[in-house]
């Protein structure tokens, strides 16, 4: 009997690779899109995919059956490919973090900076940095305190990390992916809540905020869909730990000798979901990002640059959106400022004398709202700098 009948080759091993290369394609167009906009977040977050539905791509084709006596041992790419897996845990939480808190702060109109939302970028830079690297490679570095094994290999899905079963793995590494994901579903919740009480100035807000409706939305419910997948792994990930048997925390048994990796066979049974997750989400970041209107006028100026205007002449036909939109934006300011010049009048013939105070701080709101703090028109390159 030939080892090919014995240890088959299982159909997970074929199909996901196919997907998660699709997935890795179809990621590309909105990374680009993200890219020209300068959304460091989602730029962070489209990275932290691309890592792992490649490792996806490598490892069902490197352990595609349960012959383990013939395996490669993976050192090196699996030195390498646990600490992305690791990163991302805490990488792809952290981005969402960046986009959901962005979100919120354009709905919060009742803050008195809500004006300023732009003013100091600096700060809102290295927070994103700190949520989407920062913190991601401190949580790899820190890792090796409670690292159990240097890595298990399982069939199909190849390199996973593993951790010691003490308090230090839970408070170091196993709590952080449900505190920053819980965090994130609270803001989510927070959105919802300030959209409906907002729901008549809505397109105002959008508006005074640089971006559309359309693109709010489709982040929001990005984040929210990508909050529902961790959210149910970072529990189930505690959860199994906790129900496991502990032991206090030595660290000559967390790093014995033979601190070598372990492969698993599976029966041709996936080990982890991990891999389901990153390939739908990739689809899910296209169809949010890769079929808008903005999307769509760059795949239209990619064919022009590839001479396709000739055979399909609609795809010269790109101005039409951008001048409507630009009538619009303009038209939506000169209605707050009218606005706010009728309150402001409104304000100084009312006899009450707390009637003044507060409709006059409301018109200076939604001047400062359309025009900035300063009153004069922003630039292209706020719309730019928007994190929506």
């Amino acid at each position: 009997m030939s080892l090919e009948s014995l240890f088959p080759l299982y159909p997970a091993a074929v199909v996901i690779p196919i997907f998660s290369v699709s997935a890795i394609l179809l990621e590309i167009p909105p990374f680009i899109w993200h890219v020209r906009n300068r959304n460091f977040a989602a730029i962070c977050m489209i990275c932290w995919f691309f890592a792992i539905q490649l490792t996806y791509v490598i490892n069902p084709i490197i352990w595609p059956r349960d012959n383990t006596f013939e395996w490669y041992d993976g050192k090196g790419l699996c030195d390498l490919e646990i600490r992305v897996l690791l990163g991302a845990n805490v990488g792809i939480p952290g981005c969402i973090t960046c986009i959901v808190l962005r979100l919120a702060a354009i709905l919060n109109t009742q803050s008195k900076n809500f004006s300023k939302t732009r003013v100091n970028p600096r700060n809102r830079k290295v927070m994103e940095f700190f949520l989407c690297i920062g913190f991601p490679i401190f949580y790899i570095i820190i890792y090796y305190l409670v690292q159990s094994d240097r890595y298990d290999i399982f069939a199909i899905t190849g390199c996973d990390w593993q951790v010691d079963r003490s308090w230090p793995s839970v408070v170091l590494i196993l709590i952080w992916p449900l505190v920053i994901t819980t965090f994130n579903a609270y803001l989510a919740c927070l959105i919802l809540i300030r959209m409906y009480k907002y729901r008549r100035n809505f397109a105002t807000i959008m508006t005074s905020a640089s971006t559309t409706k359309s693109r709010f939305n489709r982040l929001l419910c990005i984040s929210i869909l990508l909050i529902f997948a961790v959210l149910p792994l970072a529990v189930a990930s505690l959860v199994y730990i906790a129900t496991q048997e502990f032991h206090g925390f030595s660290w000559n048994d967390v790093h014995y000798v033979n601190w070598g990796p372990r492969m698993i066979p599976t029966n041709g049974q996936l080990a982890h979901w991990d891999s389901i997750i990153a390939i739908i989400s990739g689809y899910i970041l296209f169809l949010a990002f890769g079929l808008g209107n903005d999307a769509l006028d760059m795949y239209k100026q990619w064919g022009r640059k590839l001479g396709l205007a000739r055979i399909f002449p609609s795809l010269n036909a790109t101005g039409s959106s951008k001048n409507t939109s630009a009538m619009t934006s303009a038209a939506s300011r000169a209605r707050l400022v009218t606005s706010g010049m009728m309150e402001s009048k409104a304000s100084k013939e009312a006899d009450t004398p707390t009637s003044p105070h507060s409709t006059a701080h409301r018109s200076y709101r939604l001047s400062s709202i359309a025009f900035g703090k300063d009153k004069t028109p922003r630039s292209s390159t706020d719309h730019q700098d928007s994190e929506v």
